[in-house]
């Protein structure tokens, strides 16, 4: 959620409620506000780690360029340490994981869709699904754990730069 300056809490609006809100005597869409809401945490997770990226970064390349996306940061970032170790081996591989989670949840389509079969009583069940991938649902349980995977690689990031800062003062001590 986001606060205003007036303290009115904001949370993301998806284009079908905006549609719904505004069109509601034409056919609405299903809306999944709280699928909204998992994706915007995801993006705002990312762009955590992101930061942390680019501080790794500039430790290691004072004239890196930063305003590039965080897939970028990463492979540079990689390539400056290219002998690090398998903790830092594994913390790259986890941020990279997390990127790839944050870019499909972002770019994929947030959409409630009928959950068939029928439940009996010819009733249709919505449920919210980002999308299916290999014919297999991506619901928010899914966006849960991509989420925690976010949460993750920002701890990730921020032992990489622990560990750069350190071996940097260790090197500026002597």
């Amino acid at each position: 959620m986001i606060f205003s300056k007036s303290r009115q809490v904001h949370d993301v609006r998806s284009w079908r409620s905006v549609w719904n809100t505004n069109y509601s005597a034409e056919a609405g869409y299903p809306d999944s506000p709280e699928l909204d809401r998992l994706r915007g945490l995801i993006t705002a997770q990312a762009a955590e780690t992101e930061q942390v990226l680019g501080l790794a970064v500039r430790i290691l390349d004072a004239t890196a360029d930063l305003t590039r996306p965080a897939e970028s940061l990463l492979d540079q970032l990689r390539q400056l340490v290219p002998d690090s170790g398998v903790a830092l081996a594994d913390d790259l591989t986890l941020i990279g994981k997390a990127l790839a989670r944050r870019s499909f949840a972002v770019h994929a389509a947030a959409a409630p869709i009928p959950d068939w079969p029928d439940y009996g009583g010819g009733a249709v069940l919505w449920q919210p699904v980002v999308s299916t991938v290999d014919d297999r649902l991506y619901t928010d349980d899914d966006l849960h754990r991509d989420f925690t995977i976010q949460v993750e690689a920002t701890g990730a990031a921020v032992r990489i730069l622990r560990i750069l800062v350190t071996r940097t003062i260790a090197t500026t001590a002597h």
